[in-house]
């Protein structure tokens, strides 16, 4: 076998030219068919579609066996799993086509024709390094729970729903052939689908082949009874499903070398918009089957929708309350505190030569008796080095220089945390500015509870409206750190760690054995350990205020809460389940507080079902719900988020300037949007972790005006 793959791998660009050829016939021939069988000529149209999906499925089985006759290891079990997959799946094409003439009926033969398809797609379920394994099994379960599901509808002893079994179908082997594209992208040496890459745009074909037979589904599965060649309805959704359906088996397969066109849909923004309408479609047309199938899951679900709903916007009622009647202790503190009590300041930094000429000096001069480890990443390429040179030889007795060569902050910080020899630390990033107020209230708070490990400050931006983005950002970041982080630490006794602004026992870093280098976010995953694995407690203290700049372009916001976003993915797949059955420890207020903010970190999908509901009320007619109670729940929700935003701009203390009236309706409208764009980074968020795609530590470009 090993000698069978040294030779393949010799002619590797035969076997790739010939591959590539069959393919794009192959491709041309099911889809000749399948516009053959909507224009009703059925003998063309099942022969072409029979030699072009049969081929495209053996190249499929070919690209598999020859990967594994390549592998440089022994890959005998995976070897064993494509020859069976293979064999069921041409024994189940054979009982579809009845080539042996068993009298079964047709549905049966459909029902053992998705099982052929279901083991085709098992001989790429592969699992690579970097797939993500909950995530992983998360998406089989659920696809081949739909596609079971749907089999039991067609079956003569089910519930016999035709409409919902083609529904389910389409979603469950939807996901199924997406999920079979991400394993074989994420093989050992091969690139994760980015927007920069080749496979990208091969991964824009898929995404745009998935709404095409969701949607044409749902339009055929609401418009017709049953399939009947003579119907329009019928012969449209056979072209357009089938033209979808042999882009999606033809991407198990594909030639090194994607068409040009292809290259039009693999942009950065557009590579969101396909992950978020993806997903979206998908979880909606899967409700809409479950509805049909199951007409009582109706009420039941859509209450279920906006009882959560309405749990969210009563909590954000109740912090608007809570700000009002517990306002933040802004007792002055001793200043003296900074020169009595030893205190290490640590600054991280990655290409941001620009804003540490800013903030570096500012934080010297104001923090005179703190020791400062400047912890620069060694691949800073912006002459971010040679500031701190020149800071450094300008403070020789304050500022210590280490460059972190880990590859990321989390990395960085374990490499220089046995260096610090204060009983305290005080970090901050590139763009922070601290002042010796903060800094006293914030050892203040840490002294009077012997419990706290951690010290949350707050952060405020720099330049709050100095442009749209600026507002934009900042409408956000000022409800998150005036009114929902004081509340979530009062009230639920679950403040978090924002990995900067904020004072450390240095004891704390070591009793969790560290930050963990295989999250995005390594604050919130070190916050969550350190309720979990210690005794230490986390404070939020919003009278200690940072100043922080705003991303400097919409592409960085996107990246940073990208990374926001893939970071509280991990940690609730990693965690909820541990703190949920943590209560009698962790307390039941903590562990309603942490449960509900990693519930909310991967909600989205949920809380994105509205056009099921919307869909199943038309499709039939009743709606769940008397008119005067959506009409209360709506005038109790829709305002809320207006007025918990502009409450936080008219009453935060630190940014209490007088407002016009045109930059209160702009931060109305900015409140407002920030829904769909949470909902669209957290979609995108989700996609890049089920898809197993690479994570990469970015640092976040930061405007300085």
């Amino acid at each position: 076998m090993d000698n069978l793959g040294t030779y393949l791998d010799t002619y590797t660009p035969a076997f790739r030219r010939v591959h590539s050829l069959l393919w794009y016939i192959a491709g041309s021939t099911a889809a000749f068919g399948f516009l053959a069988l909507g224009t009703q000529h059925l003998v063309i149209g099942f022969s072409a579609v029979a030699i072009g999906g049969g081929t495209l499925s053996l190249l499929s089985l070919a690209t598999e066996f020859r990967v594994v006759l390549q592998a440089e290891t022994s890959q005998f079990v995976k070897f064993s799993i494509v020859i069976t997959g293979a064999v069921v799946f041409l024994t189940a094409v054979a009982i579809a086509l009845n080539i042996f003439q068993t009298g079964l009926s047709a549905s049966i033969r459909l029902v053992i024709l998705t099982l052929g398809l279901q083991a085709l797609l098992l001989t790429v379920d592969v699992r690579p390094t970097g797939a993500a394994q909950q995530a992983r099994i998360f998406l089989l379960l659920a696809s081949h729970g739909a596609v079971f599901g749907g089999s039991l509808l067609l079956l003569p002893f089910g519930l016999q729903n035709q409409g919902a079994a083609i529904l389910l179908y389409a979603v469950g082997f939807s996901f199924l052939i997406l999920h079979a594209f991400w394993m074989r992208r994420l093989r050992p040496g091969v690139s994760p689908p980015m927007p920069e890459t080749r496979r990208r745009a091969w991964e824009s074909m898929v995404l745009i082949a998935i709404p095409a037979i969701v949607v044409s589904t749902l339009y055929f599965v609401t418009h017709t009874a049953e399939f009947d060649f003579d119907s329009s309805v019928s012969n449209g959704f056979v072209i357009v499903a089938g033209l979808a359906g042999t882009v999606l088996l033809a991407s198990l397969s594909v030639p090194r070398q994607p068409p040009n066109i292809l290259a039009v849909f693999a942009g950065p923004f557009l590579t969101i918009i396909q992950h978020v309408l993806t997903l979206i479609l998908l979880v909606n047309i899967l409700f809409v089957a479950l509805f049909i199938a199951l007409p009582s899951t109706f009420v039941w679900i859509t209450g279920s929708f906006l009882s959560l709903l309405a749990a969210g916007v009563t909590a954000n009622y109740f912090m608007v309350i809570w700000a009002t009647i517990t306002p933040p202790d802004r007792t002055s503190a001793p200043t003296s505190l900074t020169a009595k009590i030893p205190f290490t300041v640590v600054v991280t930094a990655m290409n941001e030569a620009d804003v540490l000429r800013e903030t570096l000096q500012d934080n010297l001069t104001e923090l005179p008796n703190g020791e400062f480890l400047i912890v620069p990443a060694a691949a800073s390429d912006d002459g971010t080095h040679t500031v701190l040179a020149n800071i450094a030889s300008e403070f020789p007795d304050r500022v210590r220089i280490e460059a972190g060569d880990a590859g990321s902050k989390a990395g960085d910080l374990n490499q220089i945390w046995s260096l610090i020899d204060t009983p305290f630390v005080l970090i901050l990033d590139a763009d922070e500015r601290a002042n010796r107020d903060s800094v006293a209230h914030g050892l203040q708070t840490m002294l009077s509870n012997p419990e706290a490990g951690i010290v949350q400050g707050r952060k405020v931006a720099t330049h709050p409206s100095s442009t749209a983005l600026s507002a934009f950002v900042t409408i956000e970041r000022q409800h998150s750190t005036w009114i929902d982080h004081p509340f979530m630490d009062s009230a639920f006794h679950a403040g978090h760690f924002a990995g900067s602004s904020a004072i450390l026992r240095r004891q704390v870093v070591p009793d969790v054995d560290g930050f963990l280098t295989t999250t995005l976010t390594e604050d919130i995953d070190l916050a969550i350990r350190t309720y979990l694995n210690t005794d230490w407690d986390i404070q939020y203290d919003p009278a200690s205020v940072y100043h922080e700049y705003n991303p400097n372009s919409w592409t960085s916001l996107i990246r940073q809460r990208e990374r926001w976003g893939r970071g509280w993915a991990q940690c609730a797949a990693r965690y909820l389940p541990t703190i949920l059955t943590s209560g009698r420890r962790l307390g039941w207020r903590r562990t309603i507080g942490l449960s509900w903010e990693l519930f909310l970190s991967v909600s989205s999908p949920i809380y994105t079902i509205f056009p099921a509901i919307i869909a199943y009320w038309a499709i039939s007619g009743d709606p769940p719900f008397s008119p005067w109670i959506t009409l209360s729940l709506a005038l109790i929700m829709i305002p809320e988020r207006g007025i918990s935003f502009l409450y936080a701009l008219l009453r935060d203390p630190e940014l209490s300037e007088d407002r016009t009236a045109t930059e209160i309706v702009s931060a109305l409208f900015y409140s407002y949007l920030w829904l769909p764009f949470g909902w669209v980074i957290q979609l995108h968020s989700l996609y890049l972790q089920l898809a197993g795609a690479v994570e990469r530590w970015d640092v976040t470009q930061k405007g300085t005006q």
